[in-house]
């Protein structure tokens, strides 16, 4: 008769593509808004994007600054006082890294630096 049951959203990536992260710019002051940009992500539940210095490693290090990514598989979120950790970044380098389901198993990580 036309009408819909329901409706299931879902993506196909191929095998063995790798995610990729980016910054919306290089370089922010102090304070500024930083949009983190993925794609091809495996969209878990609790996968996340952590903020960690220049070279720190999830796995060792702790992070500074998190955002959930909502599953997505692409998308964006933004890094400012509306997130969870230490705002704002002090001037310095940073990682970004999108990390897989509530774990710190990092799948890309994309560099930034904070200026004054």
């Amino acid at each position: 008769d036309g009408s819909v049951e329901s409706i299931a959203e879902f993506s196909v990536i191929a095998a063995g593509t790798p995610v990729s992260l980016a910054t919306d710019a290089t370089t922010f002051a102090s304070g500024d808004p930083i949009t983190v940009v993925w794609r091809d992500a495996p969209g878990a539940r609790w996968d996340w994007i952590g903020i960690y210095p220049r070279g720190g490693d999830p796995l060792v290090d702790s992070y500074l600054f998190y955002v959930y990514t909502d599953q997505s598989v692409a998308g964006s979120v933004v890094i400012d006082e509306s997130g969870e950790g230490d705002w704002p970044l002090p001037p310095g380098d940073y990682d970004a890294h999108y990390l897989l389901d509530d774990g710190y198993v990092s799948l890309a990580s994309t560099q930034f630096t904070v200026t004054k």
